[in-house]
């Protein structure tokens, strides 16, 4: 795909632009956007735009980004324009920390797991305590990837079955969210339901929710659209307080979620993946 039009809309005088995700790494699936990020003094949010057969997915980072999360993910990105050389030294400095914010990462997955498991082990209603076991299983996975030297992306799930596993966090994280139950109409409903969320909370634009959703389950993709929606619906709730912020909230992450309603396979994963996390969190204390 010809970027230069699209580098010309999107980047405003001065800023830096590089080309990251699924495309970069050689994963040509139908379902996967062209990442690119836009570097800047302002950060902004998401955008989608389409350019023929293709879509773009549009991201804006702030070159005085201090989020591990965030950093860690400008790791491997291959830089389109830098004028004015402002990208190169910025990238430069992060890969020097590459190590120290794996670190960070791991550890602040494995403490959001630990802290989701234990409010759906404390939580009154089953569905609540089953969207507070599912956020914990996806931090898991999230520390489990990064330890494993790998991102977090739309292709977890085939991340996570090829990593070494000795502590068994793939076969935990599978039975927790249980994404076998991926059928085309459940993840109908919970898309609409993430794309709900995501308007309230805003950690993607509901048209971009919808658009990864589509073309997930048109290239065959449901156990990872179900794993995608499902940490839309962890990153709404976090940012809006829980399943029980409103009841709009509420229903619509019950539904994004996937809450199921029986009480003591909740607790029995929610219990596995707080062990899990606390062995993790030891690991990296005894280093």
């Amino acid at each position: 795909m010809d970027m230069d039009p699209i580098l010309d809309r999107v980047c405003a005088d001065g800023d830096a632009a590089a080309l990251a995700g699924c495309r970069l790494a050689g994963v040509n699936s139908e379902s996967c956007s062209h990442d690119l990020v836009v570097f800047n003094d302002a950060g902004g949010e998401q955008e989608l735009m389409r350019r023929g057969g293709g879509a773009v997915m549009v991201h804006r980072v702030r070159l005085d980004e201090t989020r591990p999360s965030m950093l860690l993910g400008c790791l491997d990105v291959s830089i389109l324009r830098d004028d004015r050389w402002r990208l190169a030294p910025f990238l430069e400095s992060v890969r020097r920390r590459k190590d120290g914010l794996a670190s960070a990462c791991v550890r602040d997955g494995a403490t959001a797991a630990v802290l989701y498991a234990q409010r759906a082990l404390q939580a009154d209603a089953v569905d609540d305590a089953s969207c507070w076991q599912k956020c914990a299983a996806l931090c898991l996975a999230d520390a489990a990837l990064i330890a494993g030297g790998r991102r977090p992306s739309s292709h977890a799930l085939d991340g996570l079955r090829r990593m070494q596993d000795d502590a068994g966090v793939a076969a935990l994280v599978a039975a927790s969210l249980d994404v076998e139950r991926a059928t085309p109409s459940l993840l109908a409903r919970m898309t609409e339901a993430a794309a709900g969320l995501s308007a309230m909370a805003g950690p993607e634009a509901a048209d971009i929710v919808r658009f990864r959703s589509a073309s997930m389950q048109q290239d065959g993709r449901l156990a990872d659209c179900y794993y995608y929606l499902c940490r839309v619906g962890r990153d709404a709730v976090s940012i809006l307080g829980g399943p029980a912020c409103d009841q709009t909230a509420m229903y619509a992450s019950r539904i994004c979620l996937d809450a199921v309603r029986e009480a003591a396979p909740v607790r029995r994963n929610a219990t596995a993946v707080r062990e899990a996390a606390g062995r993790m969190l030891d690991g990296l204390a005894g280093r």
